[in-house]
C-alpha cells in the first residue's frame, strides 16, 4: 500500500480494479473482432471443387442445356473445340432424360509443383447414369485447376459418355458407343 496526504491506496494491479479492467478489455477486443469485418472462410480444396462440377454436369445434361455445359469448359478448351456443337451432340447421344445415377468418384489425379504453382488434373466418372428409357450410361470428366486463376486450362478439358450397351469384354466400347466432348488427348 502507499500512502499520499494521509490516505492509503492500493497499486493498481489488484482487485476489483483489475478484474473490471481487464474485462472491458476483452469486451472491446470482441467487438472489435466482430465489426472488423474478417470472417472465417471454408476453405475450397480443388479435389472437391473439380468433383462438385460431376452434379453441374449431370444438371446440364438433364436440362437439355448444351450451352451451360459448355461454359464449364476452360478457356483453353473453349478457343480449341466447336464446344456448342460437341456438348450438343453429347447431350443427343444420351437416350432419354437422366433420372438417375451414381457417386461422382475420382478415378485419379495428376499433381505437379513447380516454382511455386501447383497445377493438377482430376479424372472422374460417375456411374449408372440411367435414363427414363431405361438405357445405362457413363459419365467421365477431365478437370484442370492451377493456383493461378488467369492459366487458360483451368476448367473442364473433357467430358466422355458411354453407352454401355455397347461394351463388350475385351474389347472394351465400339466406336459409336462412346461420345466426347472437349480435348480427349489433354496433357500437362
Amino acid at each position: 500500500m502507499l500512502e499520499v496526504k494521509n490516505r492509503k491506496f492500493k497499486t493498481i494491479f489488484t482487485g476489483k480494479w483489475l478484474r473490471k479492467r481487464a474485462c472491458i478489455f476483452m469486451s472491446l477486443l470482441l467487438l472489435s473482432s466482430l465489426l472488423s469485418g474478417c470472417s472465417h472462410k471454408k476453405r475450397q480444396y480443388p479435389e472437391d471443387i473439380a468433383m462438385s462440377q460431376g452434379e453441374r454436369i449431370i444438371a446440364f445434361i438433364q436440362n437439355n442445356d448444351s450451352a451451360g455445359l459448355a461454359d464449364l469448359f476452360s478457356e483453353y478448351a473453349r478457343n480449341s473445340f466447336d464446344l456448342q456443337k460437341e456438348t450438343a451432340d453429347l447431350i443427343n447421344f444420351i437416350d432419354g432424360t437422366v433420372v438417375s445415377y451414381g457417386d461422382v468418384s475420382r478415378s485419379s489425379a495428376s499433381m505437379h509443383f513447380d516454382h511455386g504453382k501447383y497445377r493438377n488434373i482430376y479424372y472422374f466418372y460417375i456411374e449408372d447414369v440411367r435414363t427414363d428409357s431405361s438405357k445405362l450410361y457413363d459419365i467421365d470428366y477431365t478437370f484442370y485447376i492451377s493456383n493461378n486463376e488467369e492459366d487458360i486450362y483451368n476448367g473442364l478439358i473433357t467430358i466422355r459418355v458411354a453407352d454401355r450397351a455397347k461394351y463388350t469384354d475385351g474389347y472394351g466400347y465400339s466406336p459409336d458407343g462412346i461420345k466426347r466432348a472437349g480435348d480427349g488427348d489433354f496433357d500437362i
